[in-house]
């Protein structure tokens, strides 16, 4: 169980394959729903303790989990870190963090050059 930030100030959350945003925090708790809620209609969802270390209670995804969606996720957040304390230009950010990844969570990052501008 890993969180990421994401580019509006949020957090997601990478569980068992799967990506969650947050949808409601309580004194106790945080309420995760699946990325893909609107695109597959899908109910998943994963409460964890305020921590977020440990998962309290989940509700079942309507489809499959992508593996290679949560790994280019987290490829792009390391990017992003990178870019922030390293000298490196985007393109050598890129390679370097892409250089070991399969092709197809190469592929699941998209058009590289989006992903540069983004960096």
């Amino acid at each position: 169980m890993t969180t990421m930030d994401i580019h509006n100030g949020g957090q997601k959350l990478l569980y068992e394959e799967y990506m969650y945003t947050k949808k409601n925090t309580s004194k106790s708790r945080v309420q995760w729903e699946c990325s893909n809620r609107a695109s597959f209609s899908c109910k998943g969802e994963v409460t964890t303790g305020i921590e977020i270390l440990t998962e309290i209670r989940t509700v079942p995804h309507t489809h499959d989990s992508n593996p290679d969606s949560v790994a280019a996720s987290r490829l792009k957040s390391t990017m992003k870190n990178k870019s922030g304390t390293s000298l490196g230009t985007p393109t050598q950010i890129l390679v370097e963090t892409t250089a070991t990844a399969t092709t197809e969570i190469r592929t699941a990052l998209g058009n590289p050059k989006v992903v540069k501008r983004t960096l």
